[in-house]
């Protein structure tokens, strides 16, 4: 051939060249060889089912209600027994659930651990409530440690009264909970007291929960 010819040619084939390059939507040697991007999906998780407690809401797979049973508890204890049951019939299988009740050096508890939301858990728990009556002092240092044993995402605690020491409650919590894990809800129920709320508001505030009040108008909602 010619040089014209030669140099045309030359120019047609660059021409293609650059096309194919800059990725005109012809096929590479690595498509035609069935290469493929690859794409990648974040899973996404499902939130956790709600909790309702004294009117408290939160979101949690795993909770705990850790309440007072001092003797004096003893003339609101049916309205909590009642708050109790509606808070647990909420809740679903798939949650576990523990029920602590504390006063002096003891507490008592549904189980050591906790159990599946299941209707016969369900049950037991209604049977727990049923035999539990109030007495003596509020001791609550074992229960929260029962509590925090239990591995829960949440915990509902409630008194009506200051603690033999307020501080060393707010310094176990701290000592327990120091990595800020489990949210920690905190109720006043009925009566009021300043030392008392002002400890329950700070154990909430640094556990990221919730604090509230409850009286009697509150109640049965």
């Amino acid at each position: 051939m010619d040089a014209r010819t030669f140099f045309a040619a030359l120019g047609i084939f660059f021409a293609v060249a650059t096309k194919l390059s800059a990725g005109d939507g012809t096929p590479s040697a690595a498509d035609a060889g069935g290469a493929h991007k690859s794409t990648t999906t974040q899973a996404t998780t499902a939130p956790a089912p709600p909790v309702v407690f004294m009117g408290v809401r939160d979101q949690a797979m795993r909770v705990v209600f850790l309440c007072d049973s001092s003797g004096s508890m003893m003339t609101k204890f049916d309205s909590l027994r009642q708050e109790l049951r509606k808070s647990v019939d909420g809740l679903l299988p798939v949650q576990s659930m523990s029920i602590i009740f504390f006063s002096e050096d003891a507490y008592l508890t549904l189980d050591k651990r906790s159990v599946a939301a299941s209707p016969g858990n369900k049950k037991k728990a209604s049977e727990l409530l049923d035999k539990t009556a109030p007495h003596g002092s509020s001791d609550p240092i074992p229960g929260i440690r029962a509590a925090f044993a239990a591995n829960p995402q949440a915990i509902y605690l409630l008194t009506d009264g200051d603690f033999p020491n307020n501080f060393q409650v707010r310094d176990e919590i701290r000592k327990l909970n120091k990595d800020k894990k489990v949210k920690v809800h905190t109720i006043a129920f009925v009566d009021r007291g300043d030392e008392y709320e002002k400890l329950l508001k700070s154990i909430a505030d640094e556990n990221s929960g919730t604090y509230k009040f409850v009286e009697d108008s509150d109640l049965g909602k």
